[in-house]
């Protein structure tokens, strides 16, 4: 319903399991799928508010190999790149290794590993468990504050860049992908009160859309792709320039004063 964002989803025994955030709405109403935060996750950040005054995030540093596709992700985690200086670097992982525990917990994908991650407070030790080359392996890392600049992109499975050919650039994307064709611009404070939208909002403002743009709207903004924040023009060209062309986009957007999520299919 309006206004139920940032209320308690509760189950039959009245235990809140989540806080709402958002809808996935074909009308722009209060009919569709709803959406909502684990209660562990907000717990996490709610105990870091009240120690530290921020919520501190912390990571593990390792960018994850798309899953092929049609294959199942329920096998663990694929390295494809670790970050220099990391949490999964001080662990010793590489390349090809294949995560399949965090601190004792099975790990069937990455989201379920961000999410153990998340649920982590930071300088704390934890147990990786890992296949190399066939070879069941252990180490122990302790987990850092997630750097100011560090984008989650690096943590999305992303498309394996082809050796033939130059690079694209991040400033081109590719068009089968429908983000491609949206154009986006700063939003502006004079343009924030002229749609009426909250003061936090935080995003990049669709000025221009084809019909391959599902239920996005000119004058929606648009604040996170995959659950990666794009605040500039800039943000959203390089965040969608390391998208999968061939995947599905997820995108939270404000309308007005009510968030949604919008689902865009490749064409």
């Amino acid at each position: 319903n309006p206004g139920n964002s940032g209320g308690p989803l509760v189950n039959l025994r009245g235990e809140i399991i989540g806080i709402n955030t958002a809808i996935i709405s074909r009308s722009g109403g209060s009919q569709g799928i709803g959406f909502a935060i684990p209660s562990n996750s907000v717990k996490a950040a709610l105990e870091s508010l009240l120690k530290q005054g921020r919520i501190i995030r912390g990571y593990l540093g390792i960018q994850a190999r798309q899953t092929a596709p049609g294959a199942p992700e329920t096998d663990g985690v694929t390295v494809d790149e670790v970050r220099p200086n990391s949490p999964a670097a001080d662990a010793n992982l590489k390349r090809g290794d294949v995560i399949k525990k965090f601190n004792g917990h099975t790990v069937r994908n990455i989201i379920e590993l961000r999410t153990l991650v998340a649920q982590v407070e930071v300088n704390k030790k934890v147990e990786l468990e890992f296949t190399r080359n066939g070879n069941s392996l252990k180490a122990t890392t302790e987990l850092k504050e997630q750097p100011a600049d560090y984008l989650t992109s690096r943590v999305n499975p992303q498309q394996p860049q082809s050796p033939q050919g130059p690079p694209e650039s991040e400033d081109q994307p590719d068009e089968s992908n429908p983000l491609g064709s949206i154009e986006v611009t700063d939003l502006t404070p004079d343009a924030a009160r002229r749609l009426d939208l909250p003061n936090s909002i935080r995003g990049v403002l669709v000025t221009k859309l084809d019909s391959d743009a599902g239920e996005l709207r000119s004058g929606d903004v648009i604040e996170e792709i995959n659950q990666q924040p794009v605040t500039s023009v800039a943000e959203y060209k390089k965040v969608i320039g390391s998208l999968d062309p061939n995947g599905t986009q997820v995108l939270s957007v404000c309308r007005h004063r009510t968030r949604s999520f919008v689902v865009l299919r490749p064409r």
